[in-house]
């Protein structure tokens, strides 16, 4: 075992697989997309389920990529569990390196973390189309993100104590019979979107700058912002926050009390963390 390793790498997967919500609106996409004969990739395997649907939905061939090897050797497991050894193929390595065929017919990469910020979605999606990959005709499913930002009023004490560290706002959190602390959260400012990221047509720059106009009012306060998304599967499918998909997650910035406009500045690097996140409130 690498000792470096300090969390289970498939405890995740997992997580998505028994999320319904996430699960079997990827199912009905992938059943809308893929049809009879195409040939499809499915980056980040994981478990294995939306290559298995894609399968379901009539592909001649899936390349099914997995970097963990573990994971991997499951998945082997898995497709001969399901006599699908003749369908669906296992591409062990990373997704950036190993050789896929040229062209696909679709090409399935659930790797997305909430605002395209900590995971590989974009540039992955960008190098397959670099390499021909991804072609002209190629169906991409997700097909776009959208990223949306709005201010909260958020209670960040916790057993005493103000915390300061960024939340992860995952649905399931609010089930408090379960032990999971609750959190006053008051929204103060509509959702405004950062920008939609469109994977079906061009390469995506990861670079985000935008100022918005933010209206704070009489008798409220902000001291967080949340970041949240929207995964446009398809042209009809979407799919926001799941218990294992796309959580919001909130920043904390000085408080900021209404009425008060200002304009707002973000900008960051996707794929690059929470960490190249900046916000900078602008003089009107």
């Amino acid at each position: 075992m690498d000792d470096d390793i300090i969390w289970s790498g498939t405890d995740f997967p997992y997580a998505c697989l028994i999320d319904r919500n996430r699960t079997l609106t990827y199912k009905k996409a992938i059943l809308e997309t893929v049809k009879p004969g195409d040939i499809t990739v499915d980056i980040g395997s994981g478990s294995g389920i939306l290559a298995f649907f894609a399968a379901e939905a009539g592909a001649k061939k899936v390349y099914a990529v997995e970097i963990d090897h573990f994971l991997a050797e499951s998945l082997r497991q898995s497709v001969r569990a399901n006599s699908l050894e003749d369908i669906i193929e296992i591409v062990e390595g990373d997704a950036l390196q190993v050789k896929l065929p040229m062209n696909a017919d679709v090409v399935l990469a659930e790797i997305i973390e909430t605002g395209l910020l900590e995971e590989m979605q974009l540039k992955v999606m960008n190098e397959l189309r670099r390499k021909g990959v991804i072609g002209g005709k190629t169906k991409v499913l997700p097909a776009g993100y959208e990223t949306f930002i709005k201010l909260v009023d958020i209670d960040n004490s916790f057993y005493g104590y103000k915390i300061m560290a960024p939340m992860h706002d995952w649905p399931y959190y609010s089930d408090a019979k379960n032990g999971w602390e609750q959190v006053k959260k008051q929204d103060i400012t509509e959702p405004q979107s950062l920008g939609y990221f469109d994977f079906q047509s061009q390469i995506v720059s990861p670079d985000v700058d935008v100022t918005l106009d933010i209206d704070i009012p009489a008798g409220k306060q902000a001291n967080g912002i949340e970041l949240s998304g929207m995964a446009h599967l398809t042209s009809s499918v979407l799919l926001g926050a799941t218990n294992a998909f796309n959580g919001p997650k909130i920043l904390y910035i000085d408080p900021v009390a209404g009425p008060h406009k200002f304009k707002l500045r973000i900008d960051y690097s996707m794929g690059k963390g929470l960490g190249t996140i900046n916000f900078r409130q602008l003089s009107v």
